[in-house]
């Protein structure tokens, strides 16, 4: 009688064991595809940022090329302007840049 409890209890643990086996085997092969997903996506994202902010230093590195040349023929009111222009330009970048820095942490925590 005790090995038949014996028996009937091992094989309940043995079956409860493989039931959690299994239900982790499920949550990691979930984990997995989400990883998956969350790296497509900041893959992405990266690409997206990458090519505004190239844009966006296209368009500077052009405004201060036109404010040189403004500058070196000494109209000043018209290198001034382009500078002026250039410097809200990336000011406004760089405070895209630290919203979507503070965003992106706030997400990691």
């Amino acid at each position: 009688m005790t090995l038949t409890r014996d028996t009937r209890a091992t094989d309940e643990a043995e079956r409860f064991a493989e039931a959690e086996i299994a239900a982790l085997r499920t949550e990691l092969a979930d984990q997995q595809r989400q990883r998956s997903v969350d790296k497509t996506h900041h893959a992405d994202d990266y690409k997206g940022l990458r090519a505004r902010v190239l844009r966006s230093l296209d368009k500077q590195s052009e405004l201060l090329r036109s404010g040189l040349h403004a500058l070196r023929n000494e109209r000043y009111s018209v290198a001034d302007e382009y500078v002026e222009r250039s410097m809200d330009a990336i000011d406004n970048e760089r405070e895209r840049l630290r919203e979507l820095a503070q965003t992106n942490d706030k997400e990691m925590r």
